[in-house]
């Protein structure tokens, strides 16, 4: 069997992420304590100017969500597992996919939440562009029912 050395957890601070963070640590831990890097990767928002809207990154928007994942951080439980957190403004996809790699990943642990149909069709799915497009093993969290 393969030793993992590095476990890359991407959340997206939903409602679920909680339980998609605390599965990761429980997995990491189950291997050894092997280290986590959490991810928190956002979409790039367009900021208008008098010229029209621009897809630069805002230093605001990444430290609003730094806040806001260090205040996801502070509520996990990951006891003996290593774990650091990343903010970067990106398209989901590929920001999962070149942490991963520069982090000398080998896993990507990733939430699912169980669009179907229509609003799948139109609104896409991370996971599933990280499975397709991944060198690497994902694993996929689903959400706990509520």
């Amino acid at each position: 069997m393969r030793t993992l050395s590095t476990v890359l957890c991407a959340i997206d601070l939903s409602a679920s992420a909680k339980d998609v963070a605390n599965e990761a640590l429980r997995f990491a831990e189950q291997l050894g304590g092997v280290p986590v890097v959490l991810l928190y990767a956002f979409e790039p928002r367009a900021q208008p100017t008098s010229d029209g809207p621009i897809g630069e990154p805002s230093e605001l928007a990444e430290a609003n969500a730094r806040v806001r994942l260090d205040a996801f951080v502070s509520q996990l439980t990951g006891g003996g597992v290593s774990m650091r957190s990343i903010v970067r403004e990106g398209p989901p996809i590929e920001t999962i996919l070149e942490v991963a790699q520069a982090e000398g990943a080998d896993l990507i642990v990733i939430g699912t939440s169980g669009r179907t149909g229509l609003r799948r069709a139109i609104m896409g799915s991370v996971a599933e562009g990280v499975i397709r497009r991944s060198s690497m093993s994902v694993l996929v969290v689903r959400p706990l029912e509520t």
